[in-house]
């Protein structure tokens, strides 16, 4: 019906947990990974932390703070070895 915010779409589904939601944004042109890492990060979303990676993002300082503020065990373990990764 016209709506086009897709950005806001990606977002949003991220922080959901919205697999779907991410993949029809990401179809519609959506492309923050950063953000998609920080927000699915934020919700516990692997998948979404996954494909942001996948596709790019690099934000591990807030993937770290945003995984500890919700004890997602797996984002934290993520965010330090993919920072190690760089370091080395």
């Amino acid at each position: 019906m016209g709506a086009d915010d897709w950005d806001e779409m990606f977002f949003s589904s991220a922080l959901s947990s919205f697999q779907w939601g991410c993949e029809k944004a990401i179809e519609m042109g959506a492309d923050n990974w950063d953000e998609m890492l920080v927000r699915s990060s934020e919700a516990s979303f692997q998948w979404g932390c996954e494909k942001a990676i996948e596709m790019g993002a690099r934000d591990w300082e807030n993937m770290l703070l945003e995984s500890t503020s919700v004890s997602f065990e797996w984002g934290i373990e993520k965010a330090n070895e993919m920072a190690r990764s760089l370091s080395e």
